[in-house]
C-alpha cells in the first residue's frame, strides 16, 4: 500500500472511532426505553383518525 492509501485509511479509522466513542448510535437497549406499548400505539393512532375525520367534515371534504 502507497502512503495515501495508509493516510485515507488512518482517517476513516479515527472518524469511525470518534462517532463510536460519541454515543451517536444507539443500542437495541436503549431503543427499547423508548418504545410504547402496542395498545398506546393503536389508541393514538384511533386518536389521529378521529381527528382526521373531524377536520374533513369541518373543511368539507
Amino acid at each position: 500500500m502507497d502512503k495515501k492509501t495508509l493516510w485515507v485509511y488512518g482517517i476513516v479509522f479515527v472518524v469511525i472511532q470518534m462517532l463510536l466513542s460519541c454515543n451517536i448510535f444507539v443500542t437495541f437497549s436503549q431503543m427499547a426505553a423508548y418504545a410504547a406499548p402496542k395498545d398506546a400505539v393503536e389508541q393514538i393512532i384511533t386518536q389521529l383518525n378521529r381527528i382526521e375525520h373531524k377536520l374533513d367534515k369541518v373543511m368539507g371534504y
